[in-house]
């Protein structure tokens, strides 16, 4: 037990480093190449034990059963798919794990003893708190979960959601957390959630201004119309025709309007105010637009504080300790923002064809073919080997031992041959903006030729075994191909490339790139941006980026910058204008050096 914390990550790295996973101390997350457990003390208790191996039991089912490439999209959608994730990854693991089931139940039991669950703070954080230990009773079976479930239900009812709605979504939850079998069927179920919250808080708002008109009528008619005319014709038969006129119209106006007016719109307000009150405050809306205490997998806010907290220990200017660059903490955390999903789009705006792909595969059978064999002559056998042997035959005796040890030589050493795989990572940047609609000398789209490039690039890695990553931007980033994307998934959004969308935010995309390849293992990292536009003001954020990448990474970056029949200035240290006909090739130049 005391060598526990030394012993772990050990034991962990031989188990997984033909994974190419990582084991770090903090708050349990992964994002797919790292796994964080929580912290052990110096002298461990037997729950430490417990709450780690449930840690590592949790994360581990992420990295082999959550698609980290998908959109879970913003606001309270990433606590959703969350919660429906964990119960479906938690499901898988114990199916295949011996013994998961024990670890992950004494795990929760040490959480909730030492108090550390999420708090109950707001309408979110209460109804997600609630499903997951709903489904986590019904679907793996933590009964120890149900007076913590009961506690989150009455959280919701506290905050003024309706009991209908929790029965409505229990309903739509109910016939369908069990059946979940993927990280996209999460999603799906996370939307259809959020849609039925919408539909309630529209329903509220409906109910808020019905209410609100007909109490203003209903006051303003029966206090104009029966104190006027009561008290009209009261005062004019007993006072005479004078009096009743005078005191019917003074007394009719003044209390009929005043009644009417300050009742139907008192009323009116009080209830359209309250409405809407309730609609901001309680119910569906609360829901929607709640904080949830739901942190990103990975977050660079993170490091940029790091970053600014070193600037302040090693110098009191964070320019010096820069160089050049700008002030890159903020500008990580100003293309972070709320977390890097939100760089991504929330709603699928390119919709994948096979039929587009397979198009453009036959017009680009050629160059795929040259690309291979091209590819496979430069990185195939490409190895790095180092052979040290002695004068004599290579064999190693005693007596040349003694010798070598007297004379201090060290020529007797045998070492076998070791052949190292020294292919790169590549990441490309692909242009979707609006302007990627023109036509080149050809008469060819822009986004035509580059998606031709691409589909040409994808077939001739995957045959190869260069890990690809490809990301197209516009007024956001969508990801074409992630690294672990098998092609037959793939081929159906490289086809969706040939059409553009809008906008040119570079800066986003560069960012998203520099964060994909820093995710990676191999020592060479390549970084390819392709784009028609002018890259002007955001030339400033990418030399920032560049220059980050490059101090606070041991690994070697490589930036490429392709202007697709257009010069884009010398942001780039290599790179330049490309005919767009030439795109597949200039591609492979780039990966063959």
């Amino acid at each position: 037990m005391k060598n526990l914390k030394a012993s772990l990550p050990a034991t962990m790295a031989g188990i997984a480093s033909k994974a190419g996973l990582k084991l770090a101390f903090g708050k349990p997350r992964t994002n797919g190449q790292t796994i964080w457990v929580s912290d052990i003390p110096i002298n461990p208790s037997e729950e430490d034990y417990q709450l780690v191996v449930s840690d590592l039991l949790h994360e581990v089912g992420h990295v082999r059963f959550t698609n980290f490439d998908l959109d879970r999209g913003a606001g309270l959608m990433p606590a959703l798919t969350n919660v429906f994730e964990d119960v479906r990854i938690e499901k898988e693991v114990e199916a295949d794990f011996l013994g998961a089931r024990n670890f992950l139940n004494e795990g929760y039991k040490v959480t909730m003893a030492s108090g550390h669950q999420r708090p109950c703070n707001t309408p979110a954080n209460a109804l997600t708190m609630w499903l997951l230990l709903d489904h986590m009773i019904k679907v793996n079976g933590r009964s120890f979960f149900t007076q913590s479930r009961d506690e989150a239900f009455q959280a919701c009812l506290g905050f003024g959601v309706p009991g209908d709605l929790l029965k409505d979504i229990e309903n739509l939850c109910d016939a369908r957390v069990s059946s979940l079998s993927s990280t996209d069927d999460v999603i799906t179920l996370s939307r259809e959630v959020v849609e039925l919250l919408k539909q309630q808080s529209q329903e509220e708002d409906d109910d808020g201004d019905a209410d609100g008109e007909s109490d203003g009528e209903s006051d303003g008619e029966s206090g104009g119309e029966s104190d006027g005319e009561s008290d009209g014709e009261s005062d004019g038969e007993s006072g005479g025709e004078s009096d009743g006129e005078s005191d019917g119209e003074s007394d009719g106006e003044s209390d009929g309007e005043s009644d009417g007016e300050s009742d139907g719109d008192a009323d009116g307000d009080a209830d359209g105010e309250s409405g809407s009150g309730c609609s901001k405050s309680t119910g569906a809306e609360a829901l929607l637009q709640s904080n949830v205490d739901e942190a990103s997998p990975i977050s660079l806010r993170e490091a940029a504080e790091a970053i600014v907290q070193q600037a302040s220990y090693d110098s009191e200017s964070l320019k010096e300790l820069m160089g050049s660059a700008q002030d890159i903490a903020d500008e990580l955390r100003r293309l972070n923002g709320c977390g890097s999903g939100n760089n991504f789009y929330t709603g699928q705006k390119l919709t994948p064809s096979i039929t587009h792909y397979n198009t453009l595969k036959a017009s680009v059978a050629r160059d795929i073919h040259t690309l291979k064999r091209k590819l496979a002559a430069h990185w195939q056998n490409t190895s790095r080997s180092r052979s040290i042997t002695n004068e004599h035959d290579g064999r190693f005796s005693v007596n040349d031992a003694i010798r070598c040890s007297i004379s201090n030589e060290n020529n007797y050493l045998v070492k076998k041959t070791k052949r190292t795989n020294h292919k790169p990572a590549v990441c490309v940047l692909a242009d979707l903006s609006g302007s990627m609609n023109g036509f080149d000398s050809s008469k060819i789209k822009l986004c035509t030729q580059q998606a031709k490039a691409l589909v040409a690039l994808s077939e001739a890695c995957d045959l190869i075994g260069i890990p690809l990553n490809i990301m197209g931007f516009s007024d956001r980033v969508i990801t074409l191909k992630g690294w672990n994307t098998p092609m037959a998934q793939a081929r159906g959004m490289l086809g969706s490339a040939d059409r553009a969308i809008s906008g040119t935010n570079i800066d986003t995309a560069f960012f998203e790139g520099i964060k994909a390849l820093k995710g990676r293992k191999e020592s060479r990292k390549i970084l390819v941006t392709m784009t028609d536009g002018d890259i002007g003001s955001q030339g400033v954020a990418l030399q920032n980026l560049m220059e980050y990448a490059t101090k606070y990474s041991k690994d070697q970056f490589d930036f490429y910058g392709i202007g697709i029949d257009k010069n884009i200035g010398r942001i780039f240290p290599k790179g330049g204008r490309v005919n767009p006909k030439n795109l597949a090739e200039s591609l492979l130049e780039i990966i063959s050096k």
